[in-house]
């Protein structure tokens, strides 16, 4: 059941019952009695909405929050996995090092014989077409938007794991986003801190090759560097702070040490990005 129908259980049990709790009907005319007995019960729902609310938000987080990410949508391990083979497949060609990213994060969840378990699950889902629609109707109706983001940020680390992204896997994480209501500036963002993270990494790798100690950024890395901070080339770098220190509001790990070391951990991966990217952008301006 679609989680906004399940959030509406309560409350309407609640309003019913408020509907049969006795008055006096003393001063009532006609259907005055019913109108009394209405507002009871709208009263009642409120009441449970407000509970229901408290509930959700602070027990519900406590213990998901003890949960990583994928322990914490256990119930929905399966899609998550049914979407990642379908990026896998997407290039059509399946890469070991993508395999491997897969292994490797239900490996910070799950213990190794339910990894193997899932892994032989993975591998079934790889041979098989599955309607994209409808697994991404449920990342939507159930997902929460922290998982919602982190499921993004899988994806994209998955297709890119080769150091590629091809057009055909670049589309399917466009419709996944797409199909699963994920906001767009979640995966413009999360697809710029890997751009810029593939550019990083190509500058360090050829430096290492080339034995020098250290290189400039390359016009692509800086260009991609003000893409995750969000400005143009042209900015001050009073903007270019600006910036940065609303992106570090937003991503900073603190906002997520509620949720769990797996989110605090992913957190801290992002974070470094945009940090990394902001100390590019001052070593060019010689800040």
């Amino acid at each position: 059941m679609p989680h906004y129908l399940r959030e509406w259980i309560f409350p309407a049990i609640l309003f019913l019952i408020g509907l049969f709790i006795p008055i006096d009907e003393t001063g009532f005319g006609g259907p005055g009695v019913y109108i009394a007995k209405f507002f009871i019960g709208i009263g009642c729902a409120l009441v449970g909405m407000f509970f229901q609310t408290i509930f959700s938000y602070v027990i519900v987080s406590a213990i998901r929050g003890r949960m990583g990410f994928l322990k914490g949508e256990k119930r929905h391990l399966s899609v998550i996995l049914m979407l990642a083979a379908e990026v896998v497949k997407a290039d059509g060609k399946i890469d070991d090092r993508e395999i491997k990213v897969i292994k490797e994060r239900l490996s910070k969840d799950f213990k190794e014989e339910r990894v193997e378990g899932y892994m032989k699950e993975f591998q079934l889902y790889l041979d098989i077409d599955e309607s994209l629609s409808e697994m991404c109707k449920i990342v939507h109706n159930d997902f929460n938007e922290s998982a919602k983001a982190h499921l993004m940020y899988l994806l994209i680390h998955l297709a890119t794991a080769d150091g590629l992204l091809s057009d055909s896997e670049l589309e399917i994480i466009r419709k996944i986003a797409k199909y699963s209501r994920i906001k767009s500036a979640t995966y413009f963002h999360v697809f710029k801190t890997f751009e810029f993270k593939r550019e990083q990494n190509f500058r360090q790798k050829s430096q290492q090759q080339s034995g020098q100690r250290k290189t400039r950024p390359s016009v692509t890395e800086l260009r991609k560097a003000y893409e995750l901070i969000g400005v143009a080339e042209n900015a001050t770098m009073d903007e270019i702070k600006k910036a940065y220190r609303k992106l570090a509001k937003i991503h900073h790990p603190d906002k997520v040490s509620h949720l769990g070391e797996e989110h605090q951990n992913i957190a801290k991966e992002k974070f470094q990005i945009i940090v990394d990217a902001y100390d590019t952008i001052k070593e060019k301006r010689g800040v």
